[in-house]
């Protein structure tokens, strides 16, 4: 039976454009911790970004995977957390910003900042000024754990040429896309994801890997999905989620996953696998 969910967020569980998460997948959420399964978000969101997403329910994010794996929650308590390089961080801002429309971002709790560009430069490109309150010329001596690149372009193979020369240069980080848009890739200690956060929420709670189901749809979500038997893949995934996937639902629109995580929890009270993992 499963006994730990993880589920990411955007085009998901919250399919995308939508405020926050329906009603129907607020009380799913609840059917399963009646049950005593553990739920929990596994997104790339940071922590002060969560609750809006499930109208202020805690109880819906006290557990979860958050920054793409580098912070780990528990009931509520972060039991895990990975660092950036400032170092690093410094280098991708070097590299970036000889790219027109492309900027690194850094994330605080409050503030969203920019790194190596102007007032003026953000103003010309509106594509990546959403939410951007400090524009700094260095990265800040600080406990970074949120960062990524945004791109204003509508064009894929744009970004994707900035983000492999940032990978060429930086090693020691890995950069990922969170979504389908070409617009934005995270940052993230190299080797570090989703998966290797779930690993550290398992081991705390004592569950065995086939009693751990996730869902997913990007490619940030590879290795959750390809690392767990009971993993799920909503019909709107990737190409590389859908193949990886142990199960397929249907579309994050049509809010598959709360009706999975219903059927989850009705199992589990009967000691049962759901009959969609049948």
């Amino acid at each position: 039976m499963i006994k730990l969910v993880l589920s990411d967020l955007d085009d998901t569980l919250i399919f995308h454009g939508l405020p926050h998460a329906s009603d129907q997948a607020i009380a799913a959420i609840h059917t399963l911790l009646d049950a005593d399964v553990h739920f929990g978000p596994a997104s790339g969101r940071m922590p002060w970004d969560i609750g809006w997403m499930f109208c202020g329910d805690a109880a819906c994010y006290a557990t979860g995977v958050l920054v793409n794996g580098q912070q780990v929650f528990l009931d509520g308590e972060l039991v895990f957390e990975m660092l950036l390089s400032t170092e690093a961080l410094e280098q991708v801002a070097e590299c970036v910003s000889t790219y027109p429309g492309a900027v690194l971002t850094l994330y605080e709790p409050g503030h969203t900042l920019a790194v190596g560009i102007t007032i003026e430069m953000l103003h010309a490109h509106r594509g990546i000024s959403h939410g951007i309150d400090r524009v700094v010329p260095h990265v800040p001596d600080h406990a970074w754990v949120k960062a990524n690149v945004r791109v204003d372009s509508d064009d894929r193979s744009y970004t994707e040429r900035i983000r492999q020369e940032v990978e060429r240069l930086c090693p020691e980080l890995d950069f990922v896309y969170p979504m389908a848009g070409p617009g934005l890739f995270d940052i993230l200690p190299h080797g570090w994801n989703k998966h290797k956060g779930i690993e550290v929420l398992r081991r705390e709670l004592g569950v065995r890997a086939e009693e751990v189901a996730t869902f997913g749809d990007s490619r940030n979500d590879l290795e959750m999905i390809a690392s767990y038997p009971n993993s799920v893949a909503v019909a709107n995934a990737c190409p590389e989620v859908l193949a990886a996937a142990g199960w397929t639902i249907g579309a994050s629109a049509d809010d598959a996953v709360a009706q999975a995580l219903i059927d989850i929890a009705q199992a589990s009270k009967k000691s049962e696998m759901p009959a969609f993992m049948c």
